[in-house]
């Protein structure tokens, strides 16, 4: 059974998907949504074991996991509340049902456990030297 979630939660994770790739395939926000519950992961067990690294992806909450993701991508969390898109907008009802059934676990990761990506028209000095684990959309993913 999934770890519980707050609608307050869900209702941000579902909108960091939306500011990140609404307009793309769903195989592209499956990809998102699974990047920020690794990320979120991975900070939680480096929270855990006290590693010095912990604050790359944030302190282990949801939140914090959507809120660098969105960081990488140049975005803000600000105005990517509910209240600005909702369900009056078909591209974040989309976003909500990816949302849902990645965090239940009914959806698989195409991304292949990734905590890191960037968009395939650029290259950062970090990628220079991995290999990415998938191309989805108009992003690479990274381990």
């Amino acid at each position: 059974m999934p770890i519980q979630i707050s609608q307050a939660d869900m209702h941000h994770y579902a909108s960091a998907i939306w500011a990140l790739a609404r307009s793309e395939c769903a195989d592209a926000q499956v990809a998102l949504a699974w990047l920020i519950l690794n990320r979120m992961e991975t900070a939680a067990g480096a929270q855990k074991s006290d590693q010095n690294d912990s604050n790359r992806y944030g302190n282990g909450t949801l939140t914090d996991a959507c809120n660098s993701v969105l960081a990488d991508e140049g975005l803000s969390s600000e105005g990517r509340t509910p209240c600005k898109t909702g369900f009056g907008d078909n591209e974040y009802c989309r976003a909500f049902s990816v949302a849902c059934r990645v965090w239940n676990g009914d959806q698989a990761d195409p991304a292949k456990g990734a905590l890191d990506f960037h968009r395939h028209d650029e290259c950062p000095d970090w990628a220079a030297d991995r290999e990415p684990s998938a191309l989805i959309g108009r992003r690479f993913f990274y381990p």
